[in-house]
């Protein structure tokens, strides 16, 4: 049980947050406290204070962290075992440091002595529990088929603790994100071994576009909260095998390589992650047997009318033996057999003849 301040220590421990340095910090608007710029979190980190009550270990790994009863339960067993503080004090104070590789806490002091770093892809759940005046965060991390282990933080209010649950969804998304558009690419190497002949000068490559730049449809979409609860489950992201993929890279020239990964890039800016995550699908389904004009037709389902001329851009990677089939299917479908699927400077390009 943490020890009482005296009235000297009280004073000399509020002049020592003076002394603090300030954190890195960005303006976050309720309710969804999006990032204007989500390439903060990519290429940058955002810093939060918070207490960090502790760390229960050998957690169920089938826990709901969204039943407040449940994690509540865990939480004044841990107490009762001395694994957390029945009440903390400043000694407890820390930072939150996350980017979009992972979650790291330190001591709020001058030297800042690091506490846990915890990677973004071994988090599997994030919630805030309020309970009388504590607005309590818990992270659960670890073996998903093992015990698991929950860091409990508290906030100074829900604000707080919604921000950081937001932020970690964003930090999620990311890292999703990247490996979905990782398992597009394998997928369409693994399938074009015989690539057809296509003359890539036909295509007009797109204008990299950033993470930045992606709409906010694309945000996680958190577990809808009870009054006094917010959190978020996470997916397991797939580990990607990269030997496969640099055996799978050998096969395409490398004009191919750099149009598909422009393509993948492309499909980032106007795919939400559930849509690039069902394009991947549909790309496995293809070369695991289903019918390539049935691919076809689900692939336009997916676009939809607006984005149908994204199917161009799937030109260059079209075996042989399918490659009539598609150019006939591109005119069914109203895209001109010379369009191009760059639209940087409108979404529905003069070049491209719709329908």
């Amino acid at each position: 049980m943490p020890r009482k301040f005296t009235g000297k220590e009280k004073s000399r421990s509020a002049r020592d947050i003076y002394n603090r340095r300030e954190l890195k910090k960005v303006e976050l608007h309720p309710p969804s406290y999006s990032l204007s710029n989500p390439a903060i979190l990519a290429e940058s980190y955002i810093e939060m204070e918070v207490t960090f009550a502790g760390i229960i270990e050998g957690v169920r790994s089938d826990l709901d962290t969204t039943s407040r009863t449940d994690v509540l339960r865990i939480i004044d067993k841990g107490k009762r075992d001395g694994k957390l503080p029945w009440r903390t004090n400043m000694d407890h104070d820390a930072i939150f440091t996350l980017c979009a590789h992972d979650m790291k806490l330190s001591k709020r002091d001058g030297h800042e002595e690091i506490i846990i770093r915890v990677a973004i892809h071994e988090i599997e759940a994030v919630s805030y529990i309020r309970d009388d005046n504590q607005h309590i965060l818990t992270v659960k991390y670890g073996d998903p088929e093992g015990p698991c282990h929950l860091i409990v933080l508290l906030c100074e209010s829900k604000m707080g603790c919604e921000q950081l649950c937001s932020l970690m969804g964003q930090c999620f998304e990311l890292a999703y994100t990247d490996a979905t558009l990782q398992g597009i690419e394998l997928s369409y190497m693994d399938g074009t071994s015989s690539v057809s002949s296509f003359n890539s000068s036909n295509i007009t490559s797109s204008t990299t576009t950033s993470k930045s730049e992606r709409s906010d449809s694309n945000r996680s979409t958190p577990v809808t909260p009870r009054p006094d609860q917010y959190g978020f489950r996470t997916e397991s992201v797939q580990n990607l095998h990269t030997k496969r993929k640099t055996s799978a890279e050998s096969e395409l020239s490398g004009t191919a390589v750099e149009l598909l990964q422009q393509y993948t890039k492309k499909l980032q800016t106007k795919l939400n992650v559930g849509e690039l995550q069902q394009f991947a699908q549909l790309l496995r389904a293809w070369h695991t047997g289903i019918p390539f004009h049935e691919f076809c037709d689900k692939v336009l389902e997916l676009y939809g009318p607006e984005r149908k001329y994204l199917l161009l851009g799937m030109r260059p990677f079209i075996p042989d033996k399918d490659y009539t089939y598609f150019e006939s299917y591109l005119e069914r479908v109203g895209l001109s057999s010379n369009g191009t699927w760059s639209d940087s400077v409108s979404s529905n390009p003069g070049n491209v003849k719709y329908g």
